[in-house]
């Protein structure tokens, strides 16, 4: 048993973006993320993802685009709101956007390519945490709105699975409470 993997795993904790500071991973880094999400069940071999990064500029440039969504949906607009949503990506360092590339392939069905999605996710707030940052990985509006897919770039068969935001953490997070294995684990036939 590699104990050091396995008390690593139960002791990771996600940091809410309000506690993600500065610095957060450079380039190298993120390229050693992505290779951990890159590390997940995928049947058939469909790589039914890709991630869109926004680190530096990118992330104030992109708020341009989120404020342009918020207005579109809003019919009486909130200044303080549309202060918000101008600054949604620049409350972490970085932020990474993973999209679900739909595959038409027999046999792959498309909660199966959604599910691969979600384990990149997982790998990725893993690797993270395994590099010394912190993250959390949330969905918000954005997620679900077409003016902000249409900005990404996003095609018809595509779905935004969550946006990582990750960075340093600025406190330690506390442990949640989580259920007992005996709650909801079963063993058929018992």
């Amino acid at each position: 048993m590699n104990k050091a993997a396995y008390d690593f795993l139960l002791e990771r904790r996600s940091v809410l973006i309000q506690h993600l500071s500065k610095p957060g991973p450079g380039r190298d880094e993120i390229g050693q993320i992505m290779q951990v999400a890159l590390r997940v069940p995928d049947h058939k071999v469909q790589g039914p993802w890709r991630f869109i990064v926004f680190e530096g500029k990118a992330r104030e440039d992109f708020g341009t685009e989120i404020h342009k969504a918020y207005l579109a949906r809003e019919s009486k607009p909130n200044e303080d709101q549309e202060e918000i949503e101008r600054g949604r990506f620049m409350r972490a360092p970085v932020v990474i956007a993973a999209i679900t590339s739909f595959k038409e392939k027999p046999g792959v069905p498309q909660s199966e390519q959604v599910l691969s999605t979600g384990a990149a996710c997982m790998n990725m707030v893993n690797a993270v945490a395994a590099l010394g940052y912190a993250s959390q990985w949330v969905t918000e509006w954005t997620a679900y709105d077409d003016t902000i897919k249409k900005a990404m770039g996003l095609g018809g068969e595509e779905e935004i699975a969550g946006f990582i935001y990750i960075g340093t953490p600025s406190v330690t997070p506390k442990q949640r409470r989580r259920p007992e294995v005996r709650d909801v684990v079963s063993y058929w036939g018992e």
